[in-house]
């Protein structure tokens, strides 16, 4: 129950977009005193449903600390494959990532990642910021990487979801151009 004594359930939203074949699950995460009602709404669905517990506000703070990795880690990826082009070796870089399958980048390379998510990167800026402003409320953590990746993700927003996916070469271009 908020101040105002209104009762809510937090929910917040964490994986791929359903129905589009990928295998990993996607999860609504629950939280406040009446995550078990609205819980059995969902059971029997595609979307994974857990509780985080009886404090509201739990589910939200889920979605920010997997955004943080998650879509912080992604932009870091658009930055290194930009990095990479500016030193004439993107092409060598992504052979490199897609045959050892020990580094992290392999996973988003292998499944086309890269592309995919800038055709979603214009509801990313708003989620960074989120993803920023949660992390200025802890002063005990920078927050310049979460304000860096939304950076990011404003330079590739032209490519919309519905669009013709971009080319690797495109999302760099876009990357890199200066504004």
């Amino acid at each position: 129950m908020n101040d105002n004594g209104i009762t809510y359930v937090d929910g917040s939203i964490v994986g791929p977009t359903l129905g589009h074949g990928d295998t990993s699950p996607t999860t609504l995460f629950l939280s406040g005193d009446y995550a078990g009602e609205v819980e059995k709404y969902f059971t029997g669905g595609s979307l994974n449903t857990w509780i985080l517990g009886a404090e509201t506000g739990l589910a939200s703070d889920m979605k920010m600390c997997d955004s943080v990795f998650n879509k912080g880690l992604l932009a870091l990826l658009y930055e290194t494959i930009s990095l990479a082009e500016s030193f004439g070796l993107r092409p060598e870089l992504m052979k490199a990532w897609s045959l050892n399958k020990d580094v992290v980048a392999h996973a988003s390379v292998k499944n086309d990642r890269l592309n995919r998510s800038a055709r979603k990167a214009d509801r990313f800026v708003g989620e960074m910021k989120e993803v920023a402003d949660t992390l200025a409320a802890c002063p005990a953590l920078p927050a310049a990487a979460a304000t860096e990746a939304r950076d990011i993700y404003a330079r590739l927003a032209r490519f919309k979801p519905d669009g013709v996916p971009p080319s690797e070469a495109a999302i760099v271009a876009a990357i890199l151009l200066s504004d």
